[in-house]
Formats: structure tokens, C-alpha cells, sequence
């Protein structure tokens, strides 16, 4: 989501370019799941570490309803109080910061906010 959310100028290809390897991701994360509850049939640390990228599914532009599995995965796993914890602590990180402010761009890509 980087070129959709933070990029400074609008560059088409590059965001056609990862809008279509992120469907392809989705449809790897779809594939795998199909007849499993997790990623790696048992509750892991590959389940924690998608999720939390395909928390961000809304800013990837993707519709759970194309991805049945994912949709039901990622359902489950925000069912679990360790997992809802977690993004909270996130989401009290996500309110405080502005990424678009010269020091995130400066932290986050090694912008200078002159250039």
C-alpha cells in the first residue's frame, strides 16, 4: 500500500504494478487455506504475521469477498483475544503518528522533506 497511501507523486505504474501482486498474494494466501484453519495447519506464528498484513486488506484495495478463505481465516483469528489485543496496541501507535509529516517520511524512507 505504500504507493497508494504514502507515495508523494502519483506514479500509475508502480501502483497497477503492486495492486496486481497483491491480488496474486491473496490468491497464494487463498490457495493455502483452502481445507486448513491455518496457514500452516496448526495456529502459528505464520498465522500472527499475515494477518497483520492482510489487516490492511482495505488499504491493498482488496475485497475479502473475493478471497472466501482469507475472509473466514482472518475472521477467526481477529476472534482470538491475543490477536485483538494485539492490533490494539497497534492502533494507539497508528492515532499518534502522521505518516505523511517530513520526520515520518524521513524515519520511515530516508526522505529528506526538501527534496
Amino acid at each position: 500500500h505504500h504507493f497508494l497511501q504514502y507515495a508523494r507523486e502519483d506514479l500509475p505504474y508502480a501502483k497497477e504494478r503492486y495492486r496486481t501482486e497483491c491480488r496474486r498474494l491473496y490468491t497464494v494466501l487463498e490457495k493455502r487455506l483452502t481445507g486448513r484453519d491455518f496457514v500452516a495447519g496448526e495456529y502459528s506464528i505464520a498465522d500472527i504475521a499475515i494477518v497483520a498484513w492482510v489487516y490492511r486488506h482495505q488499504r491493498h484495495e482488496i475485497d475479502l469477498a473475493h478471497y472466501p478463505q482469507v475472509r473466514n481465516w482472518y475472521e477467526r483469528l481477529l476472534e482470538r483475544s491475543a490477536v485483538r489485543r494485539g492490533f490494539e496496541v497497534g492502533r494507539t501507535l497508528i492515532e499518534k503518528g502522521n505518516f505523511m509529516s517530513a520526520e515520518a517520511q524521513s524515519t520511515l524512507f530516508g526522505v529528506d522533506a526538501k527534496e
